[in-house]
């Protein structure tokens, strides 16, 4: 018996669902991914995945149940020999698969059927941001700590050899006391009251002056951007940086895996982390903490960032850069289930097409096509005319050459349609709508830069003028005290001719 091509040996089983309906097991506390509709009745979800659901759902034939929350409240982990949350309800058979977040691990592909990933995501630490230093100190940050140092140095090295060499001739001019007064004027810019008449004497002086200059131009040029920009201490941005700071670790205990990963990671930074996280009940008591600026907040990074900064109002939060326990996201099916291959395929178009990545960001694909734009994407064989796609997704007739698709998919432009057919559809369902956008706005980290600069670009106040005004209050101390130490220095070295001279008048 011969076989002409592939498909004449592996058969296609489900080239459609002929309109099954699957029963998931879902949580509606997922944020951007899946949740209850804002404009739709009770139990009807709303997100990304419900999204991607709906688009399969127009070329698999197929139909869906969906569950507001799992009957234990909990996640989905592996605990006491068995399987909690939405996990444990598909390990049971009691659901088909889920569709929340779930990273792919090792321990959950054992025990089920995973798709293809469809997002890399981890979990998010948010942390409240510091308040800027106080303003009064707005006068010392123009230089660094070394750089007052070197100056505090030269200009004491300066007086020393300025006295020396006043002393290998007559002093005419001053006395070594004023020495280091007149000195100082330079770096304030006062003028001295009579110049050296010795040649050694004024190229030093000169050298000096253009220091001292040099010095008071810098000071004033960078006073004033102190002065009207708040100066920030140095945010937090890596797990390393938060184990070894001061802060606690907050998190709702809902059956996830991370309090068990940090405990058994060999990583000493996370392992750090576990010491110091703290479980609370509910997700506002968890916040909370947080929120007082005693401890960083972690959570899925999509969710932890929507609800921070809509539900709890926390503006002035931010999240770290680096995430705990990066992953790629997926959906899981009961162990053994035969045709994960056709989510996997479905999925993975929606991945290509960028779909899923215009669903979920935040705001950096402005250029990506309007509403009524969609429509004229072109069939899926003809990507390959698009520079941007053609040159990174192969033929369709050529996948079976990708170990990850080919080895276990038959032809899939023969099996499924194309997505093209589907685009008009799955664009009138979706209308467009990116789940994050909606929640925190069309390209929120633009705008919150945007506020930055604006905030930083507003007219002087009187807050801003305090460190002026105690600048001017430290200079006039120190003008007084320099007054006063003429005065006592003048009275001690003039009393005696004073007296004599009243004594000859007499």
């Amino acid at each position: 018996m011969t076989f002409k091509n592939f498909d004449d040996i592996f058969r296609d089983r489900y080239p459609s669902f002929d309109g099954y309906t699957f029963h998931l097991a879902t949580w509606f506390d997922d944020k951007p991914y899946i949740f209850q509709s804002r404009s739709g009745p009770k139990g009807e979800g709303e997100g990304v995945e419900i999204e991607m659901l709906n688009a399969l759902c127009k070329v698999l034939n197929f139909s869906y149940t969906i569950t507001e929350e799992p009957s234990d409240m909990k996640w989905g982990a592996y605990e006491n020999g068995t399987w909690n949350g939405m996990l444990g309800m598909v390990y049971r058979k009691e659901k088909n698969f889920t569709v929340n977040f779930f990273v792919i691990t090792d321990q959950r592909r054992a025990a089920f059927d995973s798709t293809v990933s469809y997002w890399n995501e981890g979990f998010g630490i948010s942390m409240l941001a510091p308040p800027p230093f106080p303003r009064w100190k707005n006068f010392y940050y123009p230089f660094t700590a070394h750089v007052w140092m070197g100056l505090f140095l030269t200009f004491i090295i300066s007086v020393v050899f300025y006295v020396i060499l006043r002393h290998s001739d007559d002093p005419a001019n001053t006395t070594d006391w004023q020495a280091w007064l007149h000195l100082f004027r330079s770096m304030l810019n006062i003028a001295w009251p009579r110049l050296p008449r010795k040649t050694p004497e004024q190229i030093f002086i000169g050298f000096w002056f253009l220091f001292c200059m040099v010095v008071a131009l810098a000071y004033t040029a960078n006073l004033i951007a102190f002065l009207t920009v708040p100066l920030y201490p140095k945010r937090i941005q890596t797990v390393e940086q938060l184990a070894l700071s001061h802060y606690g670790i907050s998190m709702y205990d809902y059956g996830e895996f991370v309090p068990g990963a940090l405990a058994s990671s060999t990583d000493p930074m996370y392992r750090r982390i576990r010491a110091r996280l703290e479980l609370y009940p509910t997700y506002a008591e968890a916040v909370y903490p947080m929120l007082n600026g005693t401890h960083a907040h972690v959570e899925s990074f999509s969710y932890n960032r929507i609800v921070v900064a809509t539900e709890f109002k926390a503006n002035n939060s931010y999240m770290l850069k680096e995430q705990l326990f990066p992953g790629h996201l997926c959906w899981y099916f009961q162990k053994n289930t035969p045709y994960v291959y056709k989510f996997d395929d479905g999925i993975q178009r929606l991945v290509d097409s960028g779909l899923v990545n215009h669903w979920l960001t935040l705001g950096e694909f402005e250029s990506i096509p309007q509403l009524g734009e969609f429509e004229s994407i072109p069939q899926l064989d003809e990507f390959e005319s698009i520079p941007q796609l053609g040159e990174s997704i192969p033929q369709l007739d050529e996948f079976e050459s990708i170990p990850q698709l080919g080895e276990s998919i038959p032809q899939l432009d023969e099996s499924i349609p194309q997505l093209g057919e589907s685009i008009p559809q799955l664009v009138q369902y979706s209308q467009l709508q990116e789940k994050t956008e909606s929640f925190l706005g069309r390209d929120f980290e633009r705008r919150n830069l945007q506020q930055t600069q604006v905030r930083a670009e507003t007219a002087l106040r009187v807050d801003h003028l305090q460190g002026v005004f105690l600048v001017l209050a430290v200079l006039e101390a120190c003008a007084t005290l320099l007054f006063a130490g003429e005065v006592i220095h003048y009275k001690l070295t003039t009393k005696p001719k004073l007296y004599q001279n009243t004594e000859k008048t007499a």
